[in-house]
């Protein structure tokens, strides 16, 4: 067995890598995406050092950033039709399930 802990950590890299990847895609300013990725370096050192507790804040954070940027710097339209980009929504769900697992890490 491996140590307790590991598949979560390995997840909770891959949901980081996930929504770096997302943020990179989605159709932001430079400024905006820069400190998106700058909270997104930050959270991969604090998950690499094991400071769950400040990879949780880095997430809030982020979280916090992208409500605030909501339909005004970042697009947050959502349809059935699935026409329109909601980037806002989908770095939303991204970050909190990346939160969700770092609380598991915890």
């Amino acid at each position: 067995m491996g140590l307790p802990g590991l598949g979560v950590a390995v997840i909770a890299t891959a949901k980081l890598a996930a929504l770096e990847t997302r943020i990179l895609a989605a159709s932001l300013d430079d400024v905006l995406r820069l400190e998106l990725l700058a909270i997104i370096d930050d959270i991969g050192l604090q998950l690499a050092l094991l400071n769950y507790t400040a990879a949780i804040a880095g997430v809030d954070d982020l979280l916090d950033t992208v409500h605030a940027e909501a339909g005004l710097g970042m697009d947050n339209l959502w349809r059935a039709e699935r026409d329109l980009v909601n980037d806002a929504g989908d770095i939303d769900g991204q970050a909190n399930s990346l939160r969700f697992s770092l609380l598991r890490l915890q």
